[in-house]
């Protein structure tokens, strides 16, 4: 009304700079961590498996069905290397500290979403009391 005092609307908070796309880096490793869970022991964890494979698919001690065994297995790692987003990684190990120091989220938060202790450690994530 005209002559009264305007009353101030509370304000919200405003989001940190780039928390939205911090959001979206957080979010999309998370799903990625969650399907694709064999990949959390890493790019390097995975080669090293097809590396064996691959010595072990060089002798001729193998019958058929173990042959055929590591050849699939081998296929399904070799698809997993390639589905591998390390960049992804990567950007969630730069910001991921940070970002959950203002939400909340604690190391053991991180490990119950399936982040792995290498990349926690990575990211500078430590438990608590250690």
């Amino acid at each position: 009304m005209p002559g009264e005092p305007e009353q101030e609307r509370p304000q919200r908070s405003p989001k940190p700079p780039g928390s939205m796309r911090e959001a979206g880096i957080i979010n999309r490793y998370l799903k990625a961590v969650e399907s694709q869970h064999d990949l959390r022991a890493g790019a390097a964890s995975i080669q090293t498996q097809i590396d064996r494979i691959s010595d072990r698919l060089a002798h001729n001690t193998l019958t058929g069905v173990q042959r055929l065994d590591l050849v699939v297995r081998h296929q399904v790692l070799v698809q997993q290397l390639s589905a591998y987003d390390a960049e992804l990684e990567e950007e969630f190990v730069a910001i991921a500290k940070e970002w959950g120091e203002r939400r909340g989220a604690t190391y053991a938060s991180w490990r119950t979403m399936g982040v792995s202790p290498d990349v926690l450690e990575r990211a500078g994530i430590k438990e608590s009391g250690t």
